[in-house]
């Protein structure tokens, strides 16, 4: 164990103020290491009062994104990962892809914020200090090409599977996007390594980012009609709670990933079947400017291969695996967030 991990076990033993001095005996180092490790623990978020005389006190509820409570929560389980948190990062998908020749299978990179946080087709991702959960797992197995979609799919039953289990019902918009209450909380990005000769994904690595709570101020303008968080006011604990259930959840859909066992649940959660949609081809610029020019369709199932079934109303059936879609207004169901009948982008 180290240093600062010992320290951090004296703090939260003692309700009262532990004494440089006193801390340093029992660490078995000098008071300025002391204080060093209590300023390490302070970059990392904990609250810690300082008292001429006194010493050190851990302020609760301790309330800070940590690998060490994750573990903690996860139990038995915790064996199946290496976890690491960063204060901020810049992509934890990026960071975890640059280092995953040298990490195990199950490696989770989680960060307090992103600032080049990334969704899909190039789009960024708002990662805010504080108010989200961001992390990104690396999945060592040899996945086909074809599956690098059902990755993404198997990781939404788990976020769902994983709020589900802190009371909080929630949706798939097909293919990456989790709602709750109308609002989107949480966008999905698979990338992954391809081998050469094999022409497999030798890797995966899934990045998840769930808005836990507002941030001061409320999101940006462009995100207004669409975001939404889990809580207005977050219970203490809540991001390591939920990082627990959801590597524990993701984790079951990835041991049943080869038979997939997940296509049920998936289907079960999507809510865009039997919604009037518009279609958008990949590449289409204009989408959020003019989201009413995209192709009428209807989406009429989820196959097996968790692609969304539509019927044109021009004519025709396709299968879709990397079209954006978005559900069309309906008379007098206007509300943007509702996914029972408005329309979300």
């Amino acid at each position: 164990m180290e240093k600062k991990e010992m320290l951090l076990d004296l703090l939260e033993a003692e309700d009262d103020f532990l004494s440089g001095q006193e801390l340093a005996r029992r660490l078995g180092m000098t008071r300025a290491g002391v204080w060093k490790l209590i300023q390490a623990l302070k970059d990392e978020g904990y609250a810690l009062e300082a008292q001429t005389n006194r010493g050190y006190r851990l302020c609760r509820p301790v309330d800070v994104l940590s690998a060490r409570e994750i573990a903690r929560q996860l139990g038995k389980d915790a064996a199946r990962f290496s976890l690491r948190v960063l204060a901020s990062c810049g992509s934890t998908n990026a960071q975890l892809k640059r280092e995953a020749a040298d990490l195990p299978d199950g490696s989770v990179l989680l960060a307090g914020r992103q600032t080049a946080g990334r969704g899909r087709l190039g789009r960024s991702f708002y990662s805010p200090a504080g108010t989200g959960l961001y992390l990104s797992v690396l999945l060592r197995r040899s996945f086909a090409a074809a599956e690098a979609p059902l990755i993404t799919a198997a990781a939404a039953v788990a976020v769902c599977q994983a709020l589900e289990d802190l009371g909080i019902e929630a949706g798939v918009k097909w293919v990456n996007d989790i709602y709750v209450q109308g609002k989107k909380v949480c966008g999905i990005l698979t990338e992954g390594g391809f081998g050469l000769e094999t022409g497999r994904l030798e890797y995966a690595v899934v990045g998840i980012g769930i808005n836990i709570a507002p941030p001061p101020g409320g999101f940006p303008p462009a995100l207004t009609s669409v975001a939404g968080a889990l809580y207005q006011t977050p219970p203490a604990g809540a991001r390591n709670r939920l990082a627990a259930s959801l590597l524990r959840r993701l984790w079951e859909v990835y041991d049943g990933f080869a038979k997939r066992e997940f296509v049920g649940a998936y289907r079960s959660l999507n809510f865009l079947v039997g919604k009037e949609i518009f279609v958008y081809p990949v590449g289409r610029k204009d989408r959020e400017e003019a989201p009413d020019t995209g192709i009428p369709a209807e989406a009429v199932g989820i196959d097996d291969d968790c692609r969304l079934l539509v019927r044109y109303r021009t004519g025709g059936e396709e299968a879709l695996s990397s079209a954006e879609v978005s559900v069309r207004p309906v008379q007098g169901k206007g509300d943007q967030g509702d996914p029972k009948g408005g329309s979300l982008l």
